[in-house]
């Protein structure tokens, strides 16, 4: 998946990527079913897919990727909503 997104990434050191899992599972308390989901979220986001391109980086940015995910997957965008430049509600009961 990395190599999708960034072609000319270096090779992974499997054995650092081994130990980041570890330590996650271990010392974060996680399980690999909600590593991959997130890590799957991030590579298709348009933002974190080029910020997050090992386990090192999601472990890092957990919680940051963990509430975006949510607030999307709740339809709260963290943009601010659209102005409609012809909306006219805020003139009804003035009198000119």
């Amino acid at each position: 998946m990395v190599k999708t997104i960034a072609p000319s990434a270096r090779k992974p050191n499997f054995a650092g990527w081994a130990n980041d899992i570890r330590l996650m599972r271990e010392r974060d308390g996680r399980n690999h079913r909600d590593m991959c989901v997130l890590f799957r979220w991030a590579c298709q986001d348009n933002f974190w897919s080029g910020n997050v391109l090992s386990p090192a980086k999601l472990r890092d940015k957990w919680t940051q990727l963990e509430i975006n995910r949510n607030k999307q997957q709740a339809g709260v965008t963290a943009s601010k909503p659209k102005l409609d430049l012809t909306n006219t509600d805020w003139i009804y009961g003035v009198d000119l």
